[in-house]
């Protein structure tokens, strides 16, 4: 049985996992909606583990039907589609928003009326973001966390924008490439922005188109409080080891002359989720985790860990921005983050945008 092959006597049947995939993207490519990952982890649990995140290439997933998918075939092959679908998904996998465009023939005087040609109407913007970015990005969270909402109201506002979609797929890794790289998504978010006159990250910077800047934060290194980091020097951070999320950028780690990852003067440890970072954290696994502000705080608190570890706030890492991002591969790049930009620049004069940031950040003032 070939890579990415699907077996279905009626309606159902079983995925062999091929390379790059995660159970958000399969869910995506058979059931049309990212969110049945969840479906497919409890079907297959034996088989998977605990850990969603960790599948292996030639593992055979049982798939049941749900709505009627996977269609009824003898045999079907399942690949990375041209395009991803444009059917409303689920809430939970999903926010999806349509935006209508008007438009006017304009007759010149003495000119015989004629019946315009209808301009090609382009097509939805397809956004992808994920989950483990409180209070950024969460399913859990209202309206799908801040930014999924600033970036709702911005795309809204935005002139010549047919409509968009948001898919949520947890494999952050997977955003960049394949997703925009092969054009299956348009726009991902939220991403920080990477110092593009470092020549370490030249070439990244090359490869991807920014958005304006969303939200700005610090970036923090949070350590035991029993066990915390003498922060005085390069030298105390020899031999130490960091934790950062798989698929999260690490080029603060490198900024201001550190150069920890660069120079391998730490041991960067990738762990799949930002709760897996923290628990490596209090077992002694690692001896600090780097998250923004936010995130972080937020995930210590929901662990109940606020007497284990603390943010070193008086010594940040640096403030970072957020940003949605576009590959240049993908011909749809410049017109989606000028889109994105317009949108943001109207919701900032008309107040949205801060209402939106207030309201969210009210709620995690609360809840720290």
């Amino acid at each position: 049985m070939s890579g990415g092959s699907v077996f279905a006597k009626s309606c159902g049947g079983s995925y062999r996992v091929a390379p790059g995939d995660s159970l958000s993207l399969i869910a995506l490519r058979i059931y049309k909606d990212a969110g049945h990952w969840t479906a497919l982890h409890a079907w297959n649990r034996a088989v998977i583990g605990d850990d969603p995140d960790t599948i292996l290439v030639g593992t055979d997933l049982r798939l049941s039907c749900i709505d009627g998918l996977p269609r009824t075939d003898a045999i079907s092959e399942i690949s990375p589609p041209a395009t991803p679908q444009r059917e409303p998904a689920t809430t939970e996998a999903a926010v999806v928003e349509e935006v209508a465009v008007a438009q006017e023939a304009v007759i010149a005087d003495g000119e015989t009326p004629t019946k315009p040609a209808t301009p090609a109407t382009p097509p939805p913007i397809r956004l992808v973001t994920g989950d483990g970015q409180e209070p950024f990005s969460d399913h859990s969270l209202t309206g799908g966390g801040m930014l999924t909402e600033v970036m709702a109201a911005a795309l809204r506002e935005s002139a010549d924008v047919s409509g968009f979609e948001t898919f949520r797929i947890n494999d952050w890794g997977s955003h960049f490439d394949p997703l925009l790289n092969d054009g299956l998504m348009d726009v991902s978010f939220p991403w920080p922005r990477p110092p593009c006159t470092d020549l370490s990250v030249h070439i990244a910077c090359e490869d991807i188109l920014f958005s304006d800047p969303m939200f700005e934060m610090l970036m923090l290194m949070f350590v035991q409080v029993s066990a915390p980091v003498p922060f005085t020097g390069a030298a105390d951070m020899i031999d130490r080891r960091v934790c950062r999320p798989a698929g999260r950028m690490v080029f603060m780690l490198d900024e201001g002359d550190r150069n920890w990852v660069r120079d391998g003067t730490v041991d960067l440890v990738r762990a799949p989720t930002v709760e897996s970072c923290f628990d490596l954290l209090a077992g002694g696994g690692v001896d600090a985790v780097v998250m923004n502000e936010f995130t972080g705080r937020l995930a210590v608190e929901r662990m109940g860990l606020s007497d284990q570890v603390e943010g070193l706030a008086n010594a940040p890492l640096g403030i970072v921005t957020l940003h949605a991002i576009a590959s240049r591969q993908n011909p749809n790049a410049d017109s989606a983050i000028a889109a994105v930009n317009r949108g943001l620049r109207a919701i900032r004069r008309s107040g949205d945008y801060q209402q939106i940031v207030d309201r969210h950040l009210k709620k995690v003032w609360s809840g720290l």
